[in-house]
């Protein structure tokens, strides 16, 4: 489906978890994100709609197969690439030019790692620390250790940092992760002490190896995506806007207030060295899955405790749970399923005691084993408010969490640039949907665009010439051959059990 002796640019998709113009602007007008200034001033620049719910898992899978979560399959954290339904761009790619080479780097859901790619790091959802080719499994060790741990040895340290050398990274980022970790061992410090240091880490390892990996491969398509910002966001978000929380200490505001910021620019840096390894007759898309603002809303102040309110109503060993912004996702377990419509039913009858209102919104999810709540509201009604559930009272304060462990939370509005040898140049164009990136980025390596794909061609990003001599031409879809179903569901509850994934969403304030 490529026009016959046409030329094939390249293309790199960099995408950063949660970049906000909010933060952006400002620091591009002080100088501070030179490489994604420079980009956006010499290329287009947008605004990047996503859909609800703000999920990661479903919306960096929609960017990457230009389809909505009901046609890619992936519904949660805990899925593997295995469960998706819809052929992502490389897939595409790699099906209609086989001689592509191709590289992935901590893209989501790209784990188990598929062979015949020049590489594949898989993304943070990855359940074990295997990669392709198997000498890049340090860097996943190096993210599942903690970045650092304190219950990894120093010998393995050693191990790790010095394969880490040989395969690009400086030694100024070695010297930086041996800092942290001992800095965690000898300390012990806070999570708000060390969880940002972490993520700063982790954008100068992506800047060594990644960049390293790219210059050595020349690839015809790569695409990455960096946590870090969507992580700091959530956590230190109270302390870049300190005035829109009442609990922020003088101390935090001068200990933590750039903390955002530095993500960011960490972030910037990382960028200027992949570009420096691409050139510039690369097509580069910079995007995030969505944005980020304070969080104002009660729930953040006063969490549901909602491994508690399982506990009481006896159902906590039949659920995975996952909380995206204030709702809660509870996926039934395999041999839970067919209890559904009961557990709804005793979902819905839990109220206030007081004024009889039910405490939750119960929402029926897209298949048979989804369940969604959010507490209607979590307010005192009287002196001493309770809730009624299963023919008993419990007081509302047992049931709330008083510490606010995130600030942050996730905005439908993301950010885009694009820049490159096909691109427009200096162009604003507005807002546009994360849906319409791979059919855009199709066109930008002359592939036909799938007709079954949801977004469009962002027509008026493409240099006209670019387009004259490459129209845009369209199939009727590339799903004609059978994709691997979802895992079978006692597989994905072991897998699932036994995975670091858990334990990586806690850390985010995701699950409880």
């Amino acid at each position: 489906m490529t026009a016959p002796g046409s030329k094939v640019p390249r293309m790199l998709l960099i995408g950063l978890d949660g970049a906000d113009w909010r933060v952006m602007k400002p620091l591009m007008e002080k100088g501070q994100l030179p490489t994604l200034a420079r980009l956006a001033a010499e290329g287009v620049r947008g605004d990047l709609l996503s859909f609800e719910p703000l999920a990661s898992p479903l919306v960096w899978t929609s960017i990457a197969t230009g389809k909505v979560p009901e046609k890619h399959g992936i519904k949660d954290f805990f899925a593997t690439q295995s469960a998706i339904k819809a052929k992502r761009i490389w897939d595409i790619v790699r099906q209609q030019r086989p001689e592509a080479k191709i590289g992935l780097y901590k893209y989501l859901f790209t784990w188990p790692p598929e062979r015949g790619l020049a590489f594949v790091v898989p993304g943070w959802t990855a359940r074990s620390p295997e990669t392709v080719p198997a000498h890049l499994r340090f860097i996943k060790e190096i993210e599942m250790a903690g970045l650092p741990s304190t219950n990894t040895a120093l010998m393995h340290y050693l191990d790790v940092g010095l394969r880490g050398l040989i395969h690009g990274m400086r030694v100024s980022t070695l010297t930086r992760c041996a800092l942290v970790a001992l800095y965690q061992r000898l300390l012990k410090p806070s999570n708000v002490e060390l969880h940002y240091r972490k993520q700063l880490l982790e954008a100068l390892i992506a800047g060594d190896i990644y960049s390293r990996l790219m210059r050595k491969q020349r690839l015809d398509f790569s695409a990455s995506i960096y946590a870090g910002l969507d992580g700091i966001s959530h956590h230190y978000w109270k302390y870049y806007e300190p005035h829109l929380f009442r609990d922020v200490s003088p101390r935090e505001k001068r200990r933590y207030g750039d903390v955002v910021a530095r993500c960011y620019r960490a972030a910037d840096r990382m960028v200027g060295r992949l570009m420096q390894s691409v050139g510039r007759e690369t097509n580069v898309i910079v995007a995030s899955d969505h944005g980020f603002r304070a969080s104002k809303d009660c729930w953040m102040k006063r969490q549901l405790n909602v491994g508690l309110l399982l506990q009481r109503l006896g159902i906590d060993d039949r659920v995975y749970v996952s909380i995206i912004l204030d709702k809660v996702h509870l996926r039934l377990r395999a041999g839970s399923r067919a209890e559904r419509s009961e557990l709804v039913e005793m979902l819905r009858g839990i109220e206030y005691r007081d004024s009889r209102e039910s405490f939750l919104e119960v929402d029926l999810g897209s298949d048979d084993a989804s369940i969604g709540i959010r507490p209607r509201q979590i307010v005192d009604q009287g002196d001493n408010p309770s809730i009624r559930m299963l023919g008993g009272e419990v007081r509302l304060q047992e049931l709330l969490i008083e510490k606010a462990e995130i600030s942050g939370t996730h905005d439908p509005t993301g950010i885009l640039i694009m820049r490159g040898p096909a691109v427009n140049r200096g162009a604003d164009i507005g807002v546009v949907s994360v849906l319409d990136l791979t059919p855009t980025m199709l066109v930008l390596m002359n592939l036909a665009v799938g007709r079954d794909m949801d977004g469009r061609v962002l027509s008026e990003t493409i240099e006209p010439e670019f387009l004259r001599r490459h129209p845009i031409r369209y199939v009727d879809s590339y799903e004609e051959s059978a994709h691997p179903g979802p895992e079978p569901a006692e597989i994905e509850e072991r897998l699932v059990a036994e995975s670091i994934v858990g334990e990586r969403l806690r850390g985010l304030g995701y699950i409880e």
